[in-house]
């Protein structure tokens, strides 16, 4: 099929998110619930249908200067078709396709070869709760976080584990007050729904400091329904390798069997914690990759 005479139309919001769950084949935030996976795209009304010489071809999310969750609509297949389409608008300036959100490893190669390049590829994992057996060695000692006292010193042992780390190569040191700001978010969502005592803060007694912290609950908008979800989890480079993620990725996991059947997290692929993740029993959804187009 030649891309000539291919032009965009506005799509009806539900029917778009419908499409989009059934025909992208993929449910990359591992929802399991079919109301959730329709959230994926019913958030935004900038859905458009992609119309070749008259026939609607497949569909995407296009705002401001970025293409996301595009998909192909039967009987059309070939991935070429829909990246040439949507390639073809944005050299007509029909839309502006600077970034690709969301593009899956299908769609790396194609976008690789008209100029983009991958930024960062990442994906969402879970794994059931169950009561897990947990200890640490006497020189440590565990809580609960405190959301008002420990907001600080969480917020530093957070950007200590981030430095060095892959997200850091990505995206460089993080703005002042950020990580503290993420905390906050958390801490007061996870109190809303009453869970953030599947959060743990573990300590060092003999100097008497956070060295590590998980914070894990249900968020009152995500998902609500099955899931606990794991925000943060870092622990000071000096304690490294000790077990203390392990135990702290355990502690979640019981604590959200009170009232969550799965606990997730999402991981850039990549990151050393993902084998961590894996040994814990969780499991890797779809990979979705965010591209920019090179200069």
């Amino acid at each position: 099929m030649q891309i000539m005479d291919t032009t965009l139309e506005k799509a009806d919001p539900h029917l778009f998110a419908v499409c989009q769950a059934v025909y992208s084949n993929v449910d990359t935030n591992l929802h399991y619930i079919w109301e959730n996976r329709l959230k994926d795209t019913l958030w935004t009304k900038d859905v458009y249908w992609i119309i070749n010489h008259g026939k609607r071809i497949g569909g995407a999310i296009i705002s401001e200067d970025w293409v996301r969750f595009p998909f192909l609509i039967p009987p059309f297949y070939d991935r070429q078709l829909l990246w040439d389409a949507l390639y073809y608008l944005d050299k007509h300036n029909v839309l502006t396709m600077n970034k690709v959100l969301g593009a899956l490893d299908c769609d790396v190669p194609v976008l690789l070869t008209q100029g983009y390049k991958v930024i960062m590829s990442r994906r969402m994992m879970c794994r059931p709760t169950e009561r897990l057996q947990f200890s640490l060695g006497q020189e440590y000692a565990f809580r609960i976080p405190d959301a008002e006292k420990d907001i600080d010193e969480i917020a530093s042992v957070i950007e200590s584990g981030y430095k060095g780390g892959i997200d850091y190569d990505i995206f460089g040191p993080s703005e002042t007050g950020e990580a503290k700001k993420d905390v906050i978010y958390y801490f007061d969502a996870y109190q809303k729904t009453n869970t953030l005592y599947q959060s743990v803060a573990v300590t060092d007694v003999k100097a008497n400091k956070i060295i590590g912290v998980c914070i894990a609950g249900r968020h009152p908008e995500e998902n609500p329904e099955i899931y606990s979800f794991i925000s943060d989890l870092a622990v000071l480079p000096d304690y490294r390798r000790k077990g203390i993620a392990e135990f702290m990725l355990n502690y979640a996991i019981s604590n959200a069997k009170q009232t969550s059947q799965l606990i997730g997290l999402c991981v850039t692929v990549g990151n050393y914690a993902e084998n961590l993740y894996k040994h814990c029993g969780f499991f890797g959804g779809p990979i979705f990759n965010n591209m920019e187009k090179r200069l």
